[in-house]
């Protein structure tokens, strides 16, 4: 594998290579892209109350097909126990909100490279993918949702 005049073999060394490209590419989110005064405006007409309803659509509409983040819980259990985790996780949510706090595990993730086109010893040639928790990605989906204009 090499990403431009570095060139390395075997597992760890590839990794370490695949991590350097994805760093050099990254582009962090821009939170200067909307004034205060308008993040201000924008949110204060939001709704946050996260309800059952809200929650059990989510689940619902999960993918059986996506692979576990680190906390190992698959979509397809949340979405066929989905009536059961509702209320549970109605109140893990209104917590998060009320702490104003993300749990640190929410916050872990795997990163996956995915080959795209061309040599496959290039670097260049791979994008990363950010497999999270399912659980965040139900809560993340919903706050997008609401801060989304319609």
């Amino acid at each position: 594998m090499h990403l431009d005049s570095v060139t390395v073999e075997g597992g760890d060394a590839v990794e370490n290579l695949l991590a350097d490209h994805f760093r050099s590419v990254y582009v962090s989110e821009r939170d200067d892209l909307l004034s205060p005064c308008r993040k201000t405006t924008i949110l204060s007409n939001v709704d946050w109350t996260i309800t059952e309803n809200e929650i059990l659509s989510k689940l619902k509409s999960l993918s059986d097909n996506h692979s576990s983040g680190p906390d190992g819980i698959p979509n397809s259990l949340l979405k066929h126990c989905c009536s059961s985790m509702v209320k549970p996780l109605q109140i893990q949510f209104r917590k998060i909100y009320s702490k104003n706090e993300i749990p640190l595990y929410w916050k872990e993730s795997y990163v996956t490279a995915v080959f795209k086109s061309g040599h496959k010893s290039d670097a260049k040639n791979y994008r990363s993918i950010n497999i999270s928790n399912c659980i965040s990605q139900v809560f993340e989906s919903i706050i997008c949702d609401k801060i989304t204009p319609v």
